[in-house]
C-alpha cells in the first residue's frame, strides 16, 4: 500500500550503511576525528580550524543522516496510520476489505 515509502526507508538505510563501509571516505573521517578528541590537549573547537573543516562538515553530514534515518522511521509510520485513516472515512468498508489483501509496506512481511 504504502510502495513509496518502501523506497524512501530503503534508501534511507543504504545511506546509513554506507557509513560503515571500509571504502567510504565517513569511516577514516571520524576515525580521524576521534583520534584527535581523544588525543591530550585535543577539543572539539579545533575542528573549527580553517584545514579541518572538512573533517567536521562530514562529522556533521554523518551524525544528520543517522538521526534523520532514526527520526524518520517514526514519522513515516505516524503518516501511514493518518492517511490510512482517511482512506478509511473516505471509502469505508471498500478500503477495510481492500487493505485486509495487501502488504502495507514490505511484501510478504509487513
Amino acid at each position: 500500500m504504502h510502495p513509496g515509502y518502501s523506497g524512501i526507508i530503503g534508501f534511507a538505510f543504504f545511506q546509513c550503511a554506507f557509513l560503515f563501509d571500509v571504502t567510504a571516505p565517513y569511516i577514516s573521517v571520524l576515525n580521524r576525528v576521534w583520534n584527535r578528541l581523544a588525543d591530550a590537549g585535543y577539543t572539539i573547537d579545533d575542528l573549527f580550524v580553517p584545514e579541518n573543516t572538512l573533517d567536521l562538515a562530514w562529522l556533521i553530514y554523518a551524525v544528520c543522516l543517522v538521526s534523520g534515518t532514526v527520526l524518520l522511521l517514526p514519522g513515516m509510520y505516524y503518516r501511514m496510520k493518518f492517511e490510512e485513516g482517511e482512506l478509511e472515512k473516505s471509502f469505508g468498508k471498500q478500503f477495510v476489505e481492500y487493505r485486509a489483501k495487501r502488504w502495507r509496506l514490505i511484501p510478504f512481511v509487513w
